[in-house]
């Protein structure tokens, strides 16, 4: 029988990380989902993949678009519960006025 494996987000309280260009965030756990972290075929997905990853890179900060903002705290959370120092996020909007 195939099987995914999910991340029990906790239910209670709220996450709140920094932004290096957005300051603080905080949003209410509530709100999010139990992410999928493990495909069916076994393949892990990018929340999953991605954090391992630059952990064991050594990884200082990560620079990204700003669609991938609703994704911090659960990247955060990963972090947090590996025992991991998580590295400092910066978030760019997509488009840029000049």
């Amino acid at each position: 029988e195939s099987y995914v494996i999910r991340f029990k987000t906790p239910k209670e309280g709220s996450t709140t990380v920094t932004d290096l260009l957005r300051g603080e965030i905080t949003v209410e756990n509530r709100t999010l989902d139990d992410y999928i972290l493990v495909k069916s075929d076994g393949w892990a997905l990018y929340h999953l993949a991605a954090m391992v990853d630059d952990h064991l890179m050594k990884i200082s900060h990560v620079i990204r678009g700003e669609e991938w903002l609703p994704s911090l705290p659960l990247h955060i959370m990963l972090y947090r519960s590996f025992g991991w120092s998580a590295p400092q996020f910066a978030h760019l909007p997509l488009l840029l006025q000049f």
